[in-house]
């Protein structure tokens, strides 16, 4: 009869059982594949069904409650690789919807989004006519190059219309409310609003041009229903309204509440440096009051 030596912690590798062992080894691996449906390990790799799902419940919030706040709009650059999933994919890919797509969906199909806005400060709503002359570009373009279009002779221009996709979002902007919580002792934010970002010829001039402001908390039950395309982790899928409250993107702060009413472009202009300083240290005055509140 054989002796079971242990070697190297393997307690088979000199054993007349080795063959059991390795038999029972590849059976298992086997029942592995074959089961693993049954516990769920498919689900988390299959095309998921968020019609379902629900916007996160945010903690009640009492106006007695703030002891301090501010505002900022913020810009998110989707050309920042931190932020493609915010753009990307531009056709839908299983689950993955790139955010305009999202956008359209609640103010278009499901009207899941009440309404859009003109302005930032949601004083001046868009009818549906309205936002669908928006979502078209129209330009008029010469018939024929190097010939002057005259609006007097249909003959010397003709008049484009363009949809306004996924890949004409250059940005996002989004109004955000920060504010120190004296129950809690810690500091938090409400978005407030988003608006997309287009590259628009105004006067002969490009410049940046948003196309509507959505009002945030209308358009949570929409984001909650759509997740963005993350390839660096296909087994956790996130919402949209997830990916807003766990602020997971990068933006820079154009503004801060005000009484000029000023934006940081306009405070300094022609000078990005000094841009990216002042919205930089906007953030870290909302960082250090979060700290000073604090006596150790």
């Amino acid at each position: 009869m054989g002796i079971l030596i242990v070697k190297n912690n393997n307690q088979y590798t000199n054993s007349p059982y080795r063959g059991v062992f390795y038999l029972m080894r590849y059976l298992l691996f086997i029942a592995t594949l074959i089961l693993s449906p049954i516990y769920g390990w498919s689900q988390t790799m299959a095309p998921c069904d968020y019609d379902t799902n629900k916007p996160i419940k945010l903690p009640l919030l009492y106006e007695s409650d703030i002891m301090w706040s501010t505002r900022h709009w913020e810009e998110i650059d989707l050309k920042q690789k931190i932020n493609h999933h915010l753009y990307y994919p531009l056709i839908k890919k299983d689950c993955g919807i790139s955010l305009f797509d999202v956008i359209k969906i609640g103010l278009i199909e499901s009207e899941e989004i009440i309404r859009a806005y003109a302005d930032d400060r949601f004083q001046t709503p868009l009818t549906s006519k309205g936002i669908k002359e928006i979502l078209t570009q129209t330009d008029t373009v010469a018939t024929n190059v190097g010939v002057p279009i005259n609006l007097n002779n249909p003959n010397t221009f003709y008049v484009d219309q363009k949809e306004i996709k996924s890949n004409d979002i250059v940005s996002y902007r989004i109004k955000v409310a920060w504010f120190f919580h004296k129950r809690t002792g810690d500091m938090s934010f409400r978005i407030m609003g988003i608006a997309p970002v287009i590259i628009k010829k105004v006067n002969g001039i490009l410049q940046k041009n948003t196309l509507f402001w959505i009002y945030y908390d209308d358009a949570r039950k929409t984001f909650a229903k759509h997740q963005a395309f993350d390839a660096g982790n296909l087994a956790y899928p996130m919402s949209y309204d997830e990916i807003f409250l766990n602020r997971y993107y990068n933006s820079i702060i154009i503004e801060e509440e005000n009484v000029q009413d000023r934006s940081i472009e306009e405070q300094h202009p022609n000078n990005t440096y000094r841009q990216l300083y002042k919205g930089q240290r906007i953030k870290e005055k909302v960082r250090t009051f979060e700290g000073d509140m604090w006596d150790y």
